[in-house]
């Protein structure tokens, strides 16, 4: 498990530019590091991919799931731009977990996830 001094001390694209703070969770996984923003029960994850992997993006996600679902964590929020995560969309619920995008967002990617 990385810490959030570590996540803190790497150059990231703008999109993922964002300052971890205390309590925040960060972890590596299949060369993506995820840092998840714990404000006020409000769990936002924020990525970006630090070196190759064999291991892809949706196998990134699902090995993130359990480690989020051994840490207690229930809910999340996903967001990027139009040409991200969007096969999350058709990811089917019933299997443990539940997606919702939302469609009120225009130029962005906005999904809220029940992990279980």
């Amino acid at each position: 498990m990385a810490d959030i001094e570590y996540w803190n001390s790497l150059p990231k694209p703008k999109e993922a530019d964002v300052v971890a703070e205390r309590n925040d969770l960060v972890v590596e996984i299949g060369g993506i590091l995820y840092l998840l923003q714990i404000n006020h029960g409000f769990n936002n994850v924020v990525c970006f991919r630090i070196k190759e992997s064999k291991m892809t993006t949706l196998q990134s996600f699902i090995e993130y799931r359990k480690w989020l679902i051994s840490r207690g964590v229930e809910y999340i929020r996903v967001e990027g731009n139009k040409r991200r995560y969007w096969f999350l969309a058709r990811q089917n619920p019933g299997v443990g977990y539940n997606v919702v995008q939302d469609i009120g967002e225009r130029g962005r990617n906005v999904f809220y996830i029940k992990l279980y």
